[in-house]
């Protein structure tokens, strides 16, 4: 096997395990949200799940209205709003002074994650991706339930 081909099959097999790794932290929000935990219990799991993924420095949890905009991770986990970008190697480095993740619930912004990142840190499209599901999870904890379920046929 020659040198680049060790190197390209160490590279599939840490993007393999990264993504295993996502998908757990996915999976950790989603039995809390599944089983009615209470919407502390789940923001402070995703405010750990989102910590160890991206190995921030700083996470917060925001309702509006927010003190000031910043930067946002956007659906696609494109970083939007930053004038200069820093990598860290193949990955993208969060702007220094923090990057909003918004929390939907329904379709309406209920909230928004701020991300400080640890300087020297990057993060790959595909844990940004995973940090947006995350939050999604925690939009479907604050969403209160409905009374009537339109779902069911009589």
């Amino acid at each position: 096997m020659s040198a680049s081909s060790r190197r390209r099959a160490r590279r599939a097999a840490g993007a393999a395990r990264a993504s295993a790794t996502g998908i757990a932290r996915i999976h950790r929000v989603a039995r809390l949200v599944a089983r009615g935990a209470p919407p502390e219990e789940v923001l402070r799991a995703a405010h750990e799940e989102l910590t160890g993924l991206l190995e921030l420095r700083d996470a917060r949890f925001e309702t509006p209205p927010y003190p000031r905009e910043l930067p946002t991770i956007a659906r696609t986990g494109a970083v939007t709003g930053v004038a200069e970008r820093r990598c860290s190697g193949r990955d993208l480095e969060l702007p220094r002074d923090g990057a909003a993740l918004e929390v939907l619930a329904r379709g309406h912004g209920v909230g928004r994650f701020v991300l400080v990142p640890t300087p020297g840190k990057g993060a790959s499209l595909e844990q940004l991706v995973v940090a947006v599901a995350i939050s999604d999870q925690v939009g479907a904890a604050l969403v209160p339930p409905r009374h009537a379920e339109p779902w069911r046929t009589r």
